[in-house]
């Protein structure tokens, strides 16, 4: 007996059957864990908004983080210094030149108050 196409299909729809029958009709829902949905959050990302590149996607991130932590320690340090006549920059600057035995230069700023 020969085996041509014809058989051949007919073997497949009825092996494809008995497949599709044994399946379960629903699959349960599988709990990915944070660290994968965060990577694929980041990878979604980068394909809706910067073009597939996650390098563009990684940048503009940490930039943003950094740009944010750099804005809060400029904004303590202003009302720092408005609401306690404390400047922090000055004081870790002059603690930071005392533990290091550095001296800076004393600007003209500097020189009035010590009249």
């Amino acid at each position: 007996m020969k085996i041509d196409d014809r058989v051949l299909t007919k073997a497949l729809i009825n092996s494809n059957g008995r497949f599709m029958e044994s399946l379960p009709t629903e699959i349960e829902a599988h709990n990915f864990s944070k660290s994968f949905e965060r990577k694929m959050n980041h990878v979604i990302l980068a394909n809706q908004k910067y073009g597939g590149n996650l390098w563009i996607e990684r940048f503009v991130r940490y930039s943003a983080k950094a740009a944010v932590i750099i804005l809060c320690m400029i904004t303590i340090n202003l009302v720092s210094v408005k609401a306690f006549d404390f400047d922090i920059w000055k004081a870790v600057v002059t603690k930071t030149g005392e533990f290091l035995n550095i001296h800076f230069e004393k600007s003209q700023d500097d020189m009035i108050g010590m009249e």
